[in-house]
């Protein structure tokens, strides 16, 4: 769970909900209740999964880019492939940094101590 809050906020710049959870607990609700997951909760969950991944889309739009002049550079012909690979490097290193301010933020979990 905390990989994905972590990606989410790193990348996305956005905290991650408890959406994932939201989603399934319909089925986890019906198994429950009838012992078994019904087809009612299947349809339900798989709707709003294909919603949710409906936007994907959108999401990785929103995911950080180059400079300006990453782009610049990247549509020019020859050069244009180096050009966006910086930009992609550039947005990567923005978002490392990013994750260790994060990290950072957090209280340190205490591990369990290893088997012996």
């Amino acid at each position: 769970r905390t990989p994905v809050r972590l990606c989410a906020r790193a990348a996305a710049e956005r905290e991650a909900s408890e959406r994932a959870t939201e989603l399934t607990a319909e089925l986890a609700e019906s198994a429950g209740r009838h012992g078994r997951v019904t087809l009612r909760a299947v349809a339900g969950t798989v709707w709003r999964l294909g919603r949710m991944l409906f936007g994907l889309g959108d999401e990785l739009g929103k995911r950080p880019q180059g400079r300006w002049w990453h782009k610049a550079i990247g549509m020019l012909p020859i050069v244009g492939m180096a050009g966006d690979y910086l930009g992609e490097r550039s947005a990567l290193r923005r978002v490392a940094v990013q994750a260790r301010r994060w990290i950072a933020a957090r209280p340190a979990v205490e591990q369990p101590p290893a088997p012996s």
